[in-house]
């Protein structure tokens, strides 16, 4: 993945950024994705 950063950053930073978005998104607790889509439903 490219990153474009401003201001230039080290590479060792640019790195890391580029890891931390290239991983995917951790998956909710089921507990609170039920009550957050019982929300939602009632709204």
């Amino acid at each position: 993945m490219d990153v474009e950063l401003w201001p230039e950053q080290p590479d060792e930073v640019a790195a890391a950024i580029a890891a931390a978005l290239a991983r995917p998104a951790p998956a909710p607790d089921p507990w609170w994705q039920a009550g957050l889509d019982a929300s939602l439903e009632t709204s």
